[in-house]
């Protein structure tokens, strides 16, 4: 434990902060006098952290606001409102997103990008997303009004910030091969002229775009699939249309940065997450949600 206002380690216990509907242990630091509670995340909130968590990935699952307090309503007999609902979605989703853009995942199989239309205020948007064929993480996630080369542009911007230096170390280890003989970062997509324009300026000879099709058919002639990222997409669209729509540009895009932390950190699938596999495992326990709000709360 240490004390946020000076960093000392010195400090002790004391007594109880009693809050509106939960209490939380009390500490003062003996160097600077300061009374603190831990920092966990979840301090200067009036509901527990169990509720806050249930609600948060309730919402990731499609729930609407009122079946969410109906839920914690019967299981915890806390009635929040909708403002304050989205307003953890809003700040914890940015709070994770924060702590997930200092993590570098390691690429292990072909990255396949594609989009899947939204609606936000009677408008049609898209979220244009890329996922890892061995490991199912999702490194990256631009919610667009539109589909187009900027759209594009700006999420192969934010891919290379991230993942650029890796791709560049992969180009350097096999230039000095053929080129047909090369074994680069492999992206798939579809022949949307737009991908291919935009993925050139960020990525041209150092890594390779491919097309794929939506299933395993080899009629089409083509070597590889975009199925990863298809059962993503329909996962996607079956909590969005729970959902319906969204009422605004800014909680749909809380909604896909708080969708990807889940699927990326939370769910586990068989054995391990797909940030275990992708090397950004934080040593998550059986509650994974809250306790990576409190390691990103902390860093």
């Amino acid at each position: 434990m240490k004390c946020p206002d000076c960093g000392s380690e010195r400090v002790k216990r004391a007594g109880k902060y009693r809050g509106k509907y939960k209490t939380s242990q009390g500490y003062r630091c003996k160097d600077c006098k300061r009374f603190f509670v831990e920092r966990d995340g979840f301090e200067g909130k009036h509901y527990p952290k169990d509720v806050i968590v249930q609600a948060l990935h309730l919402y990731v699952e499609g729930l609407s606001p009122s079946k969410i307090r109906d839920f914690l309503w019967q299981h915890f007999e806390y009635k929040p409102s909708d403002h304050a609902m989205l307003c953890w979605v809003k700040e914890y989703s940015e709070l994770i997103e924060r702590f997930e853009r200092k993590q570098k995942p390691e690429i292990k199989g072909r990255m396949h990008v594609d989009e899947v239309f939204v609606e936000v205020r009677g408008r049609r948007c898209c979220v244009i997303h890329t996922v890892d064929s061995q490991t199912g993480y999702c490194p990256e996630a631009v919610l667009s009004e539109k589909r187009d080369l900027k759209a594009y542009d700006r999420f192969f911007a934010r891919l290379k910030k991230r993942l650029g230096d890796q791709i560049r170390r992969v180009f350097e280890r096999e230039r000095k091969k053929p080129p047909e003989k090369r074994k680069l970062v492999t992206f798939v997509s579809d022949k949307w002229g737009a991908i291919k324009r935009a993925f050139n300026r960020y990525f041209y000879r150092i890594a390779k775009l491919v097309h794929g099709v939506p299933i395993a058919c080899k009629r089409f002639g083509l070597r590889f699939n975009n199925n990863p990222i298809e059962r993503r997409n329909g996962d996607l669209k079956q909590r969005y249309k729970v959902m319906r729509h969204f009422k605004s540009f800014a909680s749909a895009e809380a909604f896909v940065r708080l969708y990807r932390a889940i699927v990326n950190f939370v769910r586990h699938g068989t054995k391990q997450s797909p940030a275990h596999r992708a090397s950004v495992w934080s040593g998550l326990g059986r509650d994974r949600l809250a306790d990576l709000i409190s390691i990103a709360a902390r860093c």
